[in-house]
């Protein structure tokens, strides 16, 4: 709201609302375009960059490394390089606020994303859905300080409460890959509106 002293105008409050963030996009997006520009642009950061905001085991992480980043279509926009956009992103963060651990937070919470979007599920023979790396399993691990144990079972277990009652149920493939995906978006929109 405004209010207004003496011909004098003040902003006293506000509110926003989030409008036409395409959260589907983070998880998929048809052949020849990208995902959101900023994981191409914090991935086109040197190693020390990586390392310090993403962490050790980022140092020589690129594009390649990702199953949700597509590396095709063309890799500047308005004739700007990722480089040059992350380092304009990286003066508006300045900007407002987001300095040492704040950007680290920030850019750790999108290299979960990133992490999030490598995990793979595949079929038991009772057709009950396991995550099949366990290697990004663990880098997923180290990006968000959860046990792995824990994240597994998140994605390839529904918990069903009764009044006296609790029972695990296996997920299939299907919903496993699904709950993962709409986990991913939901952070990515969490992560976008904590930014606005």
């Amino acid at each position: 709201g405004i209010r207004c002293s003496n011909g004098v105008y003040t902003l006293v409050g506000s509110s926003y609302e989030t409008h036409l963030l395409e959260k589907s996009r983070v998880v998929s997006h048809t052949q020849g375009e990208r995902t959101f520009h900023i994981f191409y642009q914090i991935l086109s950061g040197d190693s020390d960059f990586k390392r310090d905001v993403l962490g050790p085991e980022w140092a020589d992480a690129s594009i390649k490394d990702f199953r949700m980043l597509s590396e095709e279509g063309d890799c500047t926009i308005g004739g700007r390089s990722n480089e040059h956009m992350l380092a304009e992103t990286m003066t508006a963060l300045d900007r407002f606020g987001f300095r040492t651990d704040a950007l680290r937070e920030l850019a750790r919470a999108l290299g979960a994303v990133l992490r999030l979007g490598n995990l793979l599920f595949e079929e038991t023979d009772d057709l009950v859905a396991m995550i099949s790396d366990s290697v990004d399993l663990d880098l997923l691990e180290a990006v968000i300080g959860i046990e792995k144990s824990v994240v597994t079972k998140a994605f390839t277990r529904m918990t069903i409460r009764t009044q006296t009652d609790e029972v695990e149920v296996p997920l299939s493939l299907n919903d496993a890959q699904e709950s993962c995906r709409a986990f991913t978006k939901c952070v990515y929109s969490i992560i976008f509106d904590f930014i606005v």
